[in-house]
């Protein structure tokens, strides 16, 4: 086995790049009909949704309780939540999202609906689950890829950032510092 590969397939080769592409499509692919809620949504519709759990599930079957890792950063007024998931060649692929609290939940049931939320929000960038929101899998996503969602499922609007300093200038610009100083501004 060469330095640049795990599980014999090296970095490049059609080999991998076929490996990677399986992995995308199968974490892309539809969930199983008993996986899929729907609750009321704005206007008499109906949104389509999965658990965290589901997302969970998926990634522990694509790859493995060892091919990904979930970090979260709380503050008081949101949750950070970075995603690392490993190709069989060693390559990680990492993805960040970050969302508010709910107010009207008591303090501990606040964070867990946060929780549960920004890993959904996270896991999308990734392609799961993004079929229920109107937008295909694409045939292979590459890393750095991020999907554009359609307006088929309204709700809290999304926000994506590249990195922390991308996230301070729209903050910025847009008068939210305080947001970015409720975050601490050693992480910009």
């Amino acid at each position: 086995m060469s330095p640049n590969s795990i599980r014999g397939v090296p970095h490049g080769t059609p080999a991998s790049e076929s490996a990677d592409r399986a992995i995308w499509e199968r974490l892309a692919a539809p969930f199983d009909e008993r996986d899929v809620r729907t609750r009321p949504g704005p206007g008499g519709t109906t949104i389509q949704y999965v658990t965290a759990a589901a997302m969970r599930r998926r990634l522990n079957q694509v790859l493995g309780p060892d091919g990904w890792d979930y970090r979260i950063e709380p503050t008081e007024a949101w949750l950070r939540a970075t995603l690392i998931i490993r190709l069989p060649d060693g390559r990680e692929v990492v993805k960040e999202a970050i969302t508010g609290y709910r107010e009207k939940d008591d303090a501990q049931t606040r964070y867990k609906v946060a929780d549960s939320d920004v890993f959904k929000r996270v896991c999308r960038l990734l392609e799961i689950g993004t079929y229920l929101y109107g937008a295909p899998a694409s045939n292979l996503i590459s890393p750095g890829h991020v999907p554009e969602i359609p307006e088929r499922n309204p709700g809290r609007p999304e926000v994506y950032f590249k990195s922390p300093r991308e996230f301070y200038h729209w903050a910025k610009q847009g008068g939210l510092l305080d947001l970015v100083k409720a975050y601490g501004r050693e992480h910009v």
